[in-house]
């Protein structure tokens, strides 16, 4: 999907508005992300100790927006749609008009609940609260691949959590801005995740969990700016999905 979307118009998971016959009458009021922070008072201290996670709390944002429908038939087939396309229980991309460089992740907590009148005939309004992880990602980034070592430059300013795929085999160390991620009897392939902390591999829709072969404790991270990327080992290719991000 381009990048460029009309006004109005969103993409949730993989349905567009114009598939919902839907388009969102105003821009919503958001409230960001917020730092987890703790303030705890200190006996016999002016002022109270930060007690810092270095994490954030989820935003939120409601959504009006308009289904036009024709006739009682189809108005029932709209709100069916735009009810699955929403209420999916768990998180899923969304691409607003007003901010349509990047991709939200995202997860319906209310509604939706449409309330139309007499006044929009088959028609109706309906708001969507949704609820949306902190980092928003750059879309339509290509994949990049490495047969050598390399630099990787992050155009944002927060560090990114990448899937990185190393194809090789034996013994190898990766090393990322100097950091070192050692892995062990590597057969064929293998793929960290640093977004969920996993060590696996998908083959033919099978999935192994490798983390057995991972012998660091930290995943990969890509700084903001010139990130360099090596390893030893027999290593064919290091293909980076990079998922550049920002708040």
């Amino acid at each position: 999907m381009s990048t460029e979307i009309k006004a109005g118009h969103f993409i949730i998971g993989n349905k567009t508005s114009k598939e919902l016959n839907s388009v969102i009458q105003k821009r919503p009021k958001i409230t960001k992300p917020r730092r987890k922070i703790t303030l705890k008072p200190v006996p016999g201290r002016s002022g109270d100790l930060i007690v810092d996670e270095e994490s954030y709390e989820n935003g939120l944002f409601e959504l009006t927006a308009f289904v036009e429908s024709s006739s009682q038939d189809e108005q029932e087939i709209n709100q069916t749609k735009i009810g699955l396309a929403f209420d999916t229980g768990d998180y899923q991309s969304f691409v607003p008009y007003w901010d349509n460089k990047y991709e939200y992740q995202v997860v319906t907590i209310s509604g939706p609940e449409f309330y139309g009148t007499r006044a929009f005939a088959f028609s109706d309004p309906y708001d969507v609260e949704l609820s949306y992880k902190p980092f928003k990602k750059l879309r339509n980034v290509n994949n990049i691949s490495l047969s050598v070592a390399g630099t990787v430059t992050n155009p944002l300013k927060y560090n990114s959590l990448p899937y990185i795929k190393i194809t090789g085999i034996g013994d190898i160390t990766l090393k990322v801005n100097g950091k070192e991620i050692v892995l062990k009897n590597v057969i064929e392939y293998i793929e960290l995740d640093s977004d969920i902390e996993e060590c696996y591999k998908l083959k033919s829709g099978v999935l192994t969990n490798e983390n057995n072969k991972m012998y660091s404790l930290d995943f990969p991270v890509l700084k903001s700016g010139v990130n360099t990327i090596s390893w030893t080992g027999n290593v064919t290719n290091v293909e980076i999905e990079p998922r550049w991000r920002t708040r």
